[in-house]
C-alpha cells in the first residue's frame, strides 16, 4: 500500500498549449505548454511569487490529491514541476532550538490505474521562515499569510509513457524529526508536500 483518500473541492487551471513555428510548417518539434491541473487540496496564491500551491495528499485516488490532463501527445511527454516541504509557522515567540525540523516526504506520480510512474523524496529542514520558498496568502498570519509554506523547491522530471494522457501525484508518507525524536505518518488523507509550477513538454499530434 502506498497510500489512502482525503476529499476536498476540486479547482481547475487549464492553459492553451502553444505550437512552434516549426510544428506549424509541419516539422515535428517539442512543444511546451502547462497541462490541465486539478488539485484536490489548493493552498492558494504565493504573496512573492503569485504561484498556485497545492497540497500533495496520501491518497490512492489521484482526484483526492493532484490530478494532471496531458495535452495530445506523441510518443512520450516530460511533466515538469517543482516539489516542496511543507513547513508550519511556529507561534511567535517559540525559542529557535524548538523550532528545527527535518522532513522527509515520499510521493509517487501514478498511472490512473494506480501503477507508479515515478517515486519521489523531498528532504528539508525547517529553522525558521528564512527556510521557506514563499508566504500563502489568504490566512491570519503577518500580512495575511497562512500558517503552511511551501520550503525551498525541488526541480522534478518526470518521463510519462506515451498511452498516459493523464497522471496523478499522491503521497505516500512523511518522516519528521525535531527535538521530540522521530515520527513517520502515512495516514489517508494526510497531506505531506506542495507542489507548484507544472509544465509539460510534448511532442503534438
Amino acid at each position: 500500500m502506498w497510500g489512502g483518500a482525503r476529499a476536498m473541492g476540486v479547482a481547475s487551471a487549464v492553459f492553451a498549449a502553444t505550437v512552434t513555428a516549426g510544428a506549424q510548417r509541419g516539422t515535428t518539434t517539442a512543444s511546451k505548454s502547462g497541462p490541465a491541473v486539478a488539485c484536490a487540496a489548493e493552498l492558494g496564491t504565493g504573496l512573492k511569487t503569485k504561484r498556485q500551491f497545492c497540497d500533495i495528499v496520501i491518497s490512492k485516488d489521484t482526484s483526492r490529491s493532484i490530478n494532471i490532463t496531458l495535452p495530445p501527445h506523441k510518443g512520450a511527454a516530460t511533466l515538469t514541476f517543482d516539489l516542496h516541504n511543507r513547513f508550519g509557522s511556529p507561534e511567535a515567540g517559540t525559542p529557535p532550538d524548538k523550532v528545527y525540523a527535518r522532513h522527509v516526504a515520499v510521493v509517487a506520480v501514478v498511472a490512473p490505474s494506480g501503477t507508479v510512474v515515478s517515486r519521489l523524496v523531498v528532504e528539508g529542514e525547517f529553522r525558521g521562515m528564512a527556510s521557506v520558498f514563499d508566504r500563502i496568502g489568504g490566512g491570519s498570519g503577518p500580512g495575511g499569510a497562512k500558517a503552511i509554506a511551501p520550503g525551498p523547491l525541488e526541480p522534478i522530471h518526470v518521463t510519462i509513457p506515451s498511452a498516459l494522457s493523464s497522471v496523478g501525484i499522491v503521497g505516500v508518507k512523511l518522516t519528521v524529526t525535531s527535538l521530540r525524536g522521530t515520527d513517520t505518518f502515512d495516514s489517508p488523507g494526510l497531506p505531506v508536500a506542495i507542489a507548484s509550477n507544472f509544465k509539460v513538454e510534448y511532442t503534438p499530434k
